[in-house]
């Protein structure tokens, strides 16, 4: 899809973001739930990327009670390693701040 092309394209971050976004409540309008579920986890690992952790730690929080609700294992995985990786930043983040 056209989204896969984002990430390869430098200085795209907010039109991806944008295009995320808006897909994320295409799906949610259309009830298509598994999808919004994959747009959610795309959009938290941009704001890893973008090193936004409370917008991406407010979304993982509904992705990780969507997917245990869905009983969905591989997104709950992904979207589990991405917590991990937004806490890590977040301490990282906090250690360069009080050094």
């Amino acid at each position: 899809t056209l989204i896969d092309f984002f990430p390869s394209i430098p200085g795209s971050e907010s039109t991806y973001k944008q295009v995320l976004e808006d897909n994320i409540a295409w799906a949610r309008q259309g009830k298509r739930i598994l999808l919004k579920l994959i747009l959610e986890t795309r959009l938290v690992a941009l704001h890893l990327e973008t090193h936004s952790y409370h917008p991406a730690l407010t979304l993982i929080d509904g992705l990780l009670k969507e997917s245990k609700r869905l009983d969905d294992k591989l997104v709950f995985t992904e979207v589990h390693h991405l917590e991990r990786s937004v806490y890590r930043g977040v301490i990282r983040l906090r250690n360069h701040r009080t050094s």
